[in-house]
């Protein structure tokens, strides 16, 4: 549970960042503050409401931990919402016009919503997508493994085992490419008959330490660079026994809201986290494992 925290991390603290911010903003704003520059320097009570403010913005973060760890489908709407109470502070104390959560009309809570789903169809719909703006997303993560070498090179590398044995339980089928040495087509199943094709070739190869691989989807000629890009493996045996397992993943060319939602879920690690409860046979806490086991009902 405090690991699938951690690797929200980023996520809570740009939900601490912004929930201190407006509880900052919504503050000076009251009677009572303003009161309180006439008898107090001004540097004094700044500080006293930061501090106040970032002390309460911390008690909501945790609140939305709990969010994210029992509730995670609605893991994403807790930035969204925010971002937007902040952006409806901000109009509000730039423009006393504005109808926003704080003016006394009743069109208020209309414009938050429309504020809200604005937001959240830029940052996280596919509005934005036909336009080239794309990103590219870069991450390495490890774990410890009690398992050996040569059981971890048959379990972690596709193509080395059948589907089964890999780690991943949406690999459905992975076939060799007859006059491609090195390279498959794989198949990953997403549950209702929904399927992803990948072809991977291997680029580095040093049996029971390292492999690293492309990988591209079948997609229009236009967006193929959209799903390529290389994904490497490590092996490290440990002198007290195990291994050490190094996940490197580079995407040159990625969406911006996929790159956003990878991000703030520490995407990478929260995949090693999955294998590495595993393994360890802890309980699984990951939004990966979450994920495979809601698609395992399905497939």
């Amino acid at each position: 549970m405090f690991r699938l925290a951690y690797r929200q991390r980023r996520r809570l603290s740009f939900c601490w960042l912004f929930a201190t911010l407006t509880i900052y903003l919504t503050t000076r704003s009251f009677p009572e503050v303003a009161m309180m520059y006439d008898v107090q320097p001004v540097w004094f009570v700044t500080l006293a409401i930061a501090f106040a403010s970032g002390v309460v913005g911390l008690g909501l973060t945790g609140l939305f931990a709990l969010i994210v760890i029992f509730v995670p489908m609605f893991r994403r709407e807790l930035e969204i919402l925010c971002f937007v109470f902040f952006i409806d502070a901000l109009l509000h104390g730039v423009s006393p016009t504005y109808f926003g959560l704080a003016s006394t009309s009743g069109w208020g809570g209309l414009t938050f919503l429309i504020l809200l789903i604005c937001i959240y169809i830029l940052v996280y719909g596919e509005a934005l997508d036909r336009f080239r703006l794309w990103v590219g997303y870069h991450d390495k993560r490890s774990f410890i493994s009690p398992r050996s070498a040569d059981h971890l090179w048959a379990e972690m590398v596709p193509g080395k085992a059948p589907p089964a044995a890999h780690w991943d339980s949406l690999l459905y089928e992975i076939t060799p490419i007859a006059d491609d040495p090195g390279s498959f087509d794989v198949v990953y199943t997403h549950g209702h008959s929904l399927y992803q094709h990948l072809t991977i070739t291997y680029l580095d190869e040093q049996p029971n330490h390292l492999l690293r691989y492309f990988y591209q989807g079948e997609v229009d000629k236009k967006n193929a660079n959209l799903v390529e890009g290389t994904f490497e493996i490590r092996i490290d045996p440990l002198p007290k026994g195990g291994c050490r397992v190094t996940f490197l993943n580079h995407d040159p060319v990625c969406l911006p809201r996929l790159a956003l939602m990878r991000w703030f879920d520490d995407d990478l690690g929260d995949r090693a986290d999955h294998i590495r409860a595993r393994h360890w046979g802890k309980w699984d806490w990951s939004m990966a494992g979450r994920y495979r086991k809601s698609v395992g009902k399905l497939a």
